[in-house]
């Protein structure tokens, strides 16, 4: 079986992904985390660039108490 593969990404009305600054772009309202997070539950793999865990180190946790079944609590990495 083929895996599925989901892209999600947030871009600004002039389809910008990020700006020049060194600080973080916000461009996603708290109902988008929270999807986000739904998201992240539900998935088995999350693929990132080398650039965002150097820039960002990432955590990619699920973060809402709301994300389904599989909904790991703050700060508690999901596994399997």
């Amino acid at each position: 079986m083929r895996p599925h593969v989901l892209l999600s990404v947030a871009t600004s009305v002039d389809g910008a992904i990020d700006d020049t600054t060194p600080d973080r772009l916000l461009l996603s309202n708290a109902e988008d985390f929270d999807r986000v997070d739904q998201v992240r539950a539900e998935s088995d793999a999350i693929l990132i660039g080398a650039g965002t865990i150097r820039a960002d180190n990432p955590r990619l946790l699920v973060n809402s108490e709301n994300a389904g079944p599989n909904a790991c609590g703050p700060a508690s990495p999901r596994t399997r």
